[in-house]
């Protein structure tokens, strides 16, 4: 299963200013293709995008060891690789579940 999320490398803090550092990404995000400076894609590139993305979700939802609901998926936190990858970032208001179980609780 392919997890197509953004890699965090590490984080920085310098003169009480908290940066978060990811993977580079250079062909920005899909924001920028939709509204910004950017190239429009061609049709198989933005299939490609939402495949990686329906991807990225199943891998939190469904592979990950805790479920992770990212909460606020936009084109902006939506990354493109050197090969247009996408790759979701910016899991700020994420909200964790709990670890994965083979069976399903029922209840309060």
């Amino acid at each position: 299963m392919r997890r197509n999320v953004g890699k965090f490398i590490g984080w920085c803090l310098r003169e009480n200013e908290f940066f978060l550092v990811y993977e580079y990404i250079p062909n920005n995000n899909l924001e920028s293709h939709l509204h910004g400076n950017e190239t429009s894609l061609p049709w198989y590139i933005w299939y490609k995008v939402a495949k990686n993305l329906v991807s990225a979700i199943q891998y939190l939802h469904e592979g990950a060891e805790k479920c992770a609901i990212h909460r606020d998926i936009k084109s902006e936190n939506i990354l493109l690789d050197k090969y247009f990858i996408a790759k979701l970032g910016d899991f700020g208001i994420a909200k964790l579940k709990g670890l994965r179980t083979s069976q399903t609780s029922v209840g309060p």
